[in-house]
């Protein structure tokens, strides 16, 4: 190669890593930038549950007593020491969120490397920031899935590291990993199989023995133990055990089986058919990685790992055929990897010499054009629409931001340790409130559904208000806050009409008239007025 080929190579590698670092550059600027701007987004239902009993555990009540969730433990720990560390409010959930993702970014670029040079690597983690903030996946919104994430990321980063330096120990740390994003949620359970699956493979290619293989697998597994069974430990002690095991697998594994599989298909078609047409272009860019896996020429590393990477990811989401926008993060970390590898070959399958400095500007020029596309097409979620209008804008009437006010009536008339009830799945009253909850109960949802323990659950409720006889009950007369799929609930309600009637009186209403406006009424106005708005909240107050 004579000097002035030599000096074109070397330009064209400087372009092709100067784009990589620009595309990149911009996502995850407009990423952080958009997480930054809606910190004070209003708590959805998930995000409530996880807060209040988090907050519980900062007071010192165990979960399982101060609310039943069929996710395991883990997820109420993490947003403990999230509110520990940046405060018992929205904005504090959600910066702690924004750390989780930016130590998932830095942890994905890690693995990346072990799999792609720097540029694609680059691009990888550009993707996973801007399609992890996205609404397609509630990105802004602090769910379980986040943290999933987090600690598979470290798991694998871990195993690899462990692998290489011939560490024990780091196997150890990465079984841990693994046992705690199953913590945060059960579907991480896929994932602890697939390191299984990938410990087992890099073993056999280092031609190690049987008795190190045995040692690395009871190290790796009894790192993926230690977690929860240091969880039923701390249960049992606090005795709830029962509690715990009935909600994290009996109602858990009833709740996986209750969708039948049509519907599940339903579900998901419906999701992809919400899919922003911008945020499919990196969809795409994926899906050519995922065809590039099989030219030889391009440097990608592990490609089996990312193929099996892929399939648990998507097994990840198939539990219980939900289908919910929030369980496709667990698709991400894969999919921005398989972006990185579609932006390698763009850049180095072979072509003939005179035409491989227009390709690398091409894919460069291609690569750029599709993040700023992007950016452009989501520029008023990113950077100008409001928190609340946000909130609006993807769970539209449910009563995110109406939930604050009706908290703070509640902080304002009553004294710390007031025991309040909410007939609804509205628990963020409890967590903006600072109140706790008279029954167990936070969501409506296990209470009106076709399952097996339903009106062992109705009773159980009704008897823990009736005994607790709370300050305040709220009433949720929105339908998305019940989800009503059987006459079951009609039971429900008619108990609460009596209940309420006899026991309580109103002090305040709340009408959601549209996306924009919300009347609320209190006091006096809100005893004298009946409810004329088919979205609405009813806020009563025990009799003297």
């Amino acid at each position: 190669m004579d000097n002035g080929s030599r000096t074109g190579e070397l330009h064209g590698a400087r372009l092709v890593r100067f784009g990589c670092f620009a595309f990149a550059a911009l996502l995850i600027v407009a990423a952080l930038y958009c997480r930054i701007r809606l910190l004070s987004v209003p708590l959805e239902r998930d995000e409530g549950g996880f807060a209040y009993i988090g907050q519980q555990l900062l007071n010192g009540i165990p979960p399982y007593v101060s609310g039943n969730m069929k996710v395991l433990a883990g997820i109420h720990f993490a947003y403990a020491v999230i509110m520990a560390l940046f405060g018992e409010s929205s904005a504090g959930i959600h910066a702690g969120l924004l750390a989780v993702n930016t130590a998932s970014m830095v942890l994905l670029y890690f693995l990346a490397r072990r799999i792609l040079p720097i540029e694609g690597a680059s691009v990888a983690v550009g993707v996973f920031a801007f399609l992890s903030v996205t609404p397609s996946v509630l990105g802004i919104f602090a769910h379980a899935t986040n943290f999933v994430i987090l600690f598979i990321l470290a798991g694998l980063v871990t195993m690899m590291a462990g692998l290489k330096r011939n560490r024990l120990s780091l196997i150890l740390a990465s079984g841990a990993c693994f046992g705690l994003s199953v913590l945060m949620k059960q579907h991480g359970v896929f994932f602890c199989l697939f390191a299984c699956g990938y410990l087992f493979w890099e073993l056999q290619a280092r031609k190690q023995g049987l008795q190190s293989t045995l040692r690395h697998f009871s190290l790796l597994f009894l790192g993926m133990l230690v977690p929860y069974a240091a969880t039923c430990a701390y249960m049992w002690a606090n005795g709830v055990f029962g509690e715990f095991w009935f909600w994290t697998v009996t109602r858990s594994l009833d709740y996986a089986t209750e969708i039948p599989l049509s519907v599940g298909l339903h579900r998901l078609k419906s999701y992809v058919g919400t899919v922003p047409q911008n945020v499919l272009l990196f969809w795409y860019l994926a899906g050519g990685g995922l065809i590039a896996l099989r030219y030889r020429d391009c440097r990608i590393r592990h490609r089996w790992f990312v193929v099996f990477f892929l399939c648990a990811s998507i097994a990840a989401i198939l539990p219980g055929l939900t289908f919910y926008p929030h369980y496709f993060i667990l698709l991400l970390p894969a999919v921005s990897i398989l972006a990185g590898i579609a932006f390698v070959a763009l850049t180095q399958i072979p072509v003939p010499v005179p035409a491989q400095s227009a390709r690398r500007q091409a894919a460069v020029a291609l690569m750029l054009l599709a993040a700023c596309f992007g950016i452009y097409q989501q520029r008023g979620y990113l950077f100008t629409i409001k928190p609340v209008a946000i909130s609006r804008m993807i769970y539209g009437g449910n009563p995110f931001p109406e939930s604050i006010e009706i908290a703070r009536y509640i902080r304002e008339h009553s004294i710390p340790g007031t025991q309040i009830a909410v007939l609804g799945s509205e628990p963020q009253i409890y967590f903006y409130a600072n109140r706790p909850s008279a029954t167990d109960y936070l969501f409506m949802y296990p209470l009106v559904e076709q399952q097996p323990h339903v009106e062992q659950m109705q009773d159980e409720m009704i008897r823990e208000i009736e005994q607790a006889y709370p300050e305040f009950i709220v009433l949720v007369g929105i339908p998305s806050s019940w989800l009503y799929q059987s006459e079951a609930g009609a039971r429900l309600i008619k108990w609460a009409d009596t209940y309420l009637s006899g026991n309580y009186h109103k002090v305040g209403i709340i009408e959601l008239l549209s996306s924009s406006q919300t009347n609320y009424y209190w006091g006096r106005d809100a005893e004298e007025r009946k409810v004329s708005s088919k979205l609405f909240i009813v806020l009563f107050q025990r009799n003297s």
